[in-house]
């Protein structure tokens, strides 16, 4: 690192020199030197690892990227920890597109086999710092449509796969993500984690930003599947959409037909075993979690299952002391045509275990403890 802040001096130096000799010379050689920053800024830095060190403190953008680069190289950080100095991160020269990495931080090739995952298996501790501008998007046309396809199944998410054991879960905690854009074209995309599997996750803020991608959306994580946790996060005005502007809905319910779009919450898209067709899980919690849309923000999902907290949820996930608190009850919600919308206040679908607590506020008038599958409809919160 230091090897790199010397050579920013050499060229500012040179820079200098330029302009002193040659006035004329000066926005031009500014230009330069902007071209010159944003590229630097780009730059994986790893030289802060040693492979025999177990615990890691970091304090730029550029090391913080260096992560992504050891877990492509096959470091995936097992038995060590992460952990950030305090401070806010700017990532607004930072943009990954659709150019093989799926995410600033690992990612997946196939969510239905972990031995495929490139995938983050320590722990990272962010240290209450702040990511702003992170953005993950695939490129589009002017009508928002995605035009170069990602392979399906490929987890997005500054962390794109997180994976822990029975005995020692991967852990990711205090970070706050904030002005921060994720668009996609695969089945599972999360702000902080794509794809989480035997994790803990929790005291995670998202804040002021906008999520899309055609199913498995979630504003913190986008699946959470055999064993974990996601606890004492936060969203705020924040938009997060299952959605895919290439579909015709009408024409898919005609068909029954329904590909994607679908599973969209606002902590978590979906929290299931490891197996896209859902069933029993192993041990999941989701609690102590808060989504307020009052200033602002949505959840929707063009085909089913828009949810508050969570947009699907398999047996054994239980739901504790989560809070929804929106300006408007049409802020959750599903496509007019589509043939089986459902729209919840804290899961959407499933079979989840609904514990104590859990609570949506829609305005002045609406405050309702949400205690069972049968109450959470927002058809039916707020009616006598």
């Amino acid at each position: 690192m230091r090897k790199i802040g010397g050579l920013i001096a050499v060229v500012l130096m040179a820079l200098l020199v330029i302009v002193g000799c040659d006035n004329s010379a000066a926005n031009d050689n500014a230009d330069k030197w902007e071209d010159f920053l944003a590229i630097y800024a780009t730059q994986p830095d790893t030289n802060w690892y040693n492979e025999d060190a177990t615990y890691f403190v970091l304090d730029t953008a550029n090391e913080i990227l260096g992560i992504g680069k050891l877990i492509e190289e096959g470091e995936d950080f097992s038995d060590k920890q992460i952990i950030l100095k305090n401070g806010v991160y700017d990532f607004s020269k930072v943009s990954q597109t659709n150019d093989g990495v799926a995410s600033f931080l690992g990612s997946a090739t196939d969510r239905k086999d972990s031995a495929t995952y490139k995938a983050f298996k320590g722990e990272f501790d962010g240290n209450y710092s702040t990511f702003r501008n992170v953005n993950l998007s695939y490129p589009v046309d002017e009508t928002g449509t995605i035009t170069e396809a990602q392979e399906d199944g490929t987890p997005v998410g500054f962390f794109g796969a997180v994976v822990g054991t029975d005995a020692v879960p991967a852990k990711i905690s205090n970070l706050t993500f904030e002005n921060c854009t994720l668009v996609s074209n695969t089945n599972t995309a999360g702000f902080a984690v794509g794809y989480a599997e035997k994790a803990e996750i929790s005291h995670i803020r998202v804040i002021n930003s906008t999520i899309m991608g055609p199913q498995g959306v979630g504003a913190v994580v986008g699946r959470l599947y055999d064993g974990g946790s996601i606890t004492d996060c936060f969203v705020e005005n924040t938009a997060v959409l299952a959605t895919d502007t290439t579909i015709d809905y009408a024409e898919a319910n005609e068909s029954g037909n329904h590909t994607g779009n679908y599973n969209a919450g606002g902590i978590v898209g979906c929290a299931s075993k490891n197996d896209p067709q859902h069933g029993t899980t192993i041990d999941i919690t989701i609690s102590g979690n808060t989504v307020d849309l009052s200033a602002g923000g949505q959840i929707f999902a063009s085909a089913k299952n828009a949810a508050g907290i969570c947009g699907n949820a398999g047996s054994n996930v239980t739901f504790s002391d989560n809070h929804v608190i929106l300006s408007d009850a049409s802020q959750i919600s599903c496509d007019a045509t589509s043939s089986e919308p459902k729209a919840a206040a804290i899961v959407a679908s499933g079979s989840a275990v609904y514990g104590s607590d859990n609570t949506i506020v829609i305005g002045a008038d609406v405050s309702e403890t949400i205690a069972s599958a049968t109450a959470d409809d927002m058809s039916a919160i707020g009616q006598p």
